[in-house]
């Protein structure tokens, strides 16, 4: 075989390594946007189960619940942050797999099947930010939203009694007395 032969051999195992590696890459990160939704709910859930079990409700002080809350906007501020920057490396890879796709001319026909492996129409094209946002990104944004919001309710709110039945105002909760 010829050295320049060998080369462009070389590139185009290269070339498709690096595509099967990209879409090694976006089947991780789709898997990780849900990781982090299901992480966040669940964090959610156990605050909701720590305020309502009944061991714990002795201990909450108003600035017990204060810091409880602090923490869980930090888990929504946390938790959508780490969806957008997901997403925005889940864009990076596959407009890294589009320009192999180009290179490689899945578009066009004849190059490895009579037909082309891919549609005409996306040669070229970058994949923007928001694409799959609104069917996948924006969902799973709200619903670590819309769950955290319902745990810092909860928190503050559901298990509170009005002040004129706390024997203690400095305690949002009533002492519990051993029976």
């Amino acid at each position: 075989m010829h050295k320049n032969e060998q080369e462009l051999e070389q590139r185009h195992s290269s070339l498709l390594s690096l595509y099967e590696e990209t879409w090694e890459e976006i089947r991780r990160l789709r898997e990780f946007e849900w990781k982090i939704a299901v992480t966040f709910v669940t964090l959610a859930g156990g605050f909701v189960v720590l305020i309502c079990s009944d061991s714990f409700k002795p201990l909450l002080t108003r600035n017990l619940r204060c810091v409880l809350i602090v923490v869980q906007l930090l888990a929504i501020i946390f938790g959508i942050y780490c969806l957008l920057r997901t997403h925005y490396y889940l864009t990076e890879q596959r407009n890294i797999r589009r320009r192999v796709e180009d290179v490689l001319n899945l578009h066009e026909e004849g190059v490895f099947t009579s037909d082309a492996l891919l549609p005409v129409k996306w040669k070229g094209k970058k994949i923007r930010f928001g694409f799959q946002a609104f069917g996948l990104l924006i969902p799973l944004i709200l619903t670590v939203f819309f769950v955290q919001t319902l745990a810092i309710y909860i928190t503050w709110v559901a298990s509170v009694k009005p002040m004129r039945d706390v024997q203690n105002p400095g305690r949002c909760l009533p002492e519990v007395t051993p029976k």
